[in-house]
């Protein structure tokens, strides 16, 4: 059995031991957060289709040999591919100009010269969600949401990826290379067959790379719920150098690329301000 809760501040979801109840640590957004004391959901054993266990076995292969990652020790699979509708191209190619949108609004840039230097409110209005509208309307954005809106940047480069703009996604241990993103999306404001002509890599690649990231996720939640450091570039078998595990920025950039894949794979088929990233 499991104790499942999310942290009240932003909604990050957690399932950790009985043990850990009581227990105080950082939430990946820096907010202290207490392990309740019951129960909350029991863990259900699946019976597994032949792709989900291929899968589960692939990428604990992938990221125990490769990375030496911890593995979380229960057997929780993901969906089989038949069983996923992503989101189509056009919905990827246009949720990406509300999210460029909030994070230059994040970086401080007036609202006037968003919309006049950067994208035309046109562009984002139509696609923007409830929030994201929200917050482009504030004329004075509260700055601790304002900076957590720059790490949009994360989820654009996730879709960017999906869209097959980028040959392979970088391993999360740096922050994206913002100039390769910017001349890739930068562009794309005035060209129309950027959504028109917009097609998805393969389902099987979105669905690997959202199982690679739920797991590292579950490493980084597990240590530092248990007060344990980890790799700063997520290497356990050649660690740069060893850190607290909260809140630290591989831990962000893997909870904002959770973020964006949950989305893609339609993930409880919620909206994006109400997409779940458990771990």
């Amino acid at each position: 059995m499991k104790i499942k809760f999310k942290c009240d501040e932003c909604g990050q979801g957690y399932a950790v031991d009985p043990s850990a109840a009581g227990k105080e640590a950082n939430c990946v957004c820096g907010h202290l957060i207490t392990v309740p004391r019951h129960v909350a959901e029991v863990e259900v054993t699946q019976t597994a289709t032949s792709g989900e266990v291929a899968r589960y076995e692939r990428i604990n292969a992938q990221l125990r040999n490769e990375r030496g990652v911890p593995i979380f020790p229960s057997k929780l699979w993901g969906p089989d591919e038949k069983d996923v509708t992503l989101r189509t191209p056009q919905e990827v190619a246009n949720r990406i100009f509300p999210l460029q949108a909030v994070s230059i609004r994040g970086e401080g840039i007036p609202l006037e010269e968003l919309w006049s230097e950067f994208l035309p409110r046109e562009k984002v209005w139509p696609h923007a969600t409830p929030e994201e509208r929200r917050f482009l309307s504030e004329p004075r954005p509260d700055p601790d949401e304002a900076r957590d809106l720059v790490w949009r940047l994360e989820s654009i480069w996730v879709l960017v990826w999906a869209l097959g703009h980028l040959p392979e996604l970088p391993w999360p241990d740096a922050m994206c290379d913002t100039h390769k993103l910017m001349s890739i999306i930068c562009p794309a404001r005035d060209d129309p067959s950027f959504v028109r002509n917009a097609r998805l890599r393969d389902k099987r690649e979105i669905l690997d790379m959202r199982e690679m990231t739920m797991r590292l996720s579950w490493a980084i939640t597990d240590a530092y719920l248990n007060h344990r450091q980890i790799p700063a570039n997520l290497d356990w078998i050649n660690p740069s150098e060893w850190v607290d595990a909260a809140p630290t920025m591989v831990g962000r950039l893997c909870q904002e690329r959770h973020l964006a894949l949950n989305w893609l794979v339609r993930f409880g088929d919620a909206d994006w301000d109400d997409v779940d990233t458990p771990t």
